[in-house]
């Protein structure tokens, strides 16, 4: 099932309003929007209405792990240990959270090359799926780590972070073990442009862009 359709399914009021919001901020990915916190997909720029019915809908499905797609509903009694995982697939309780980025991404990533996911996409270029998989992983292992809610400078992160962070990035994307560097150049800017996007919305200096809506038009 496509995002959208997923969006769709959720009982928004205005789904490409959502849709707008989410894709701009590099969330239209399921198992990704997973991950999120309800303050992050506020700061987003969401509606706490908005944010719940995605919530309340994100509980009732599960997440193929290399895709993000929809996939079944969760059984009516899940087990004991609160959730379970089977080849491609990983399955969600009621109750239970998914802890770790690299068993989201590493169906994918495992077959990628470093090449492919450490380039960047042109100035008008489409990203590809890799680059697109790498810097939603960034982001992950980066909020897994401590590191995006309150984006620091890469020369104060403490070592028990750093340790943490490129374990996450090492489980989901083998390849990049050799290339800690590279990842560690890319994270600092991931962590620049977070940080002037906050002091943004702070300052009123950044407004969303709402697709299909007036200013003076509101949504739950």
């Amino acid at each position: 099932m496509a995002f959208q359709d997923f969006l769709s399914s959720c009982g928004l009021k205005d789904v490409s309003r959502v849709f707008t919001i989410l894709d701009r901020e590099e969330l239209d990915d399921i198992a990704v929007l997973r991950r999120c916190s309800e303050d992050d997909l506020l700061k987003c720029g969401l509606k706490m209405g908005e944010v719940k019915k995605i919530k309340w809908k994100l509980e009732e499905i599960v997440v193929p792990a290399s895709e993000g797609e929809l996939m079944v509903s969760l059984p009516k009694e899940p087990p004991s240990c609160g959730s379970f995982s089977v080849p491609g697939i990983v399955c969600f309780s009621n109750t239970s959270k998914f802890e770790t980025p690299g068993r989201i991404y590493s169906s994918e990533l495992r077959d990628a090359s470093p090449e492919d996911l450490l380039s960047k996409k042109g100035q008008r270029e489409k990203g590809t799926r890799s680059q697109k998989l790498f810097v939603r992983l960034l982001r992950d292992c980066a909020n897994s780590a401590g590191l995006w809610r309150d984006p620091p400078e890469l020369s104060t992160i403490p070592q028990d972070k750093w340790n943490l962070f490129f374990n996450e990035i090492d489980t989901a994307a083998p390849c990049l073990a050799s290339h800690h560097s590279e990842v560690r150049q890319r994270l600092g800017q991931m962590l620049v442009n977070r940080r002037k996007y906050q002091r943004d919305l702070n300052t009123g200096k950044r407004k969303l862009k709402q697709r299909g809506m007036t200013e003076n038009q509101t949504t739950d």
